[in-house]
């Protein structure tokens, strides 16, 4: 493991998922990198309050469902203001919403995170497709 790696994470991550349980893959990425991260399902408010420590590195919300995503998105910044926030949001106008309101909110969308791995390889996916057409 890179003492980048080790670096770029400096305490526990915060993940927080509701009923369709998104989280899975984003927790076993973080813990191979040798992160300290915890999956929340659906926290009430004192839930979340419980783990937003003081040494709490980021919040990571990952919902289908914009509103809950919004609604995560907006307690965090509530509970802990200026912690990074990492959130999903499929709607753009909401997505746009929850940038101007939490400044240090990183909105993504599939097709953001989707796309730059898809294009990033010439060799694989879709830019050798397109390039064989």
């Amino acid at each position: 493991m890179s003492t980048a790696t080790n670096n770029a994470i400096a305490g526990p991550v915060v993940i927080v998922e509701d009923a369709d349980q998104l989280g899975a893959s984003a927790h076993q990425r973080l813990t191979s990198w040798g992160a300290s991260a915890v999956r929340l399902t659906a926290p009430d408010d004192d839930e979340l309050r419980q783990y937003l420590r003081d040494d709490t590195a980021a919040v990571v919300v990952l919902s289908r469902d914009d509103i809950v995503a919004l609604r995560y998105a907006l307690l965090v910044e509530h509970l802990r203001p200026g912690i990074r926030l990492i959130v999903t949001i499929f709607d753009h106008t909401t997505g746009q919403a929850v940038r101007d309101a939490v400044p240090n909110c990183t909105v993504l969308s599939m097709p953001d995170t989707i796309v730059p791995s898809l294009l990033s390889s010439p060799d694989q996916g879709l830019a050798r497709s397109a390039a064989t057409r």
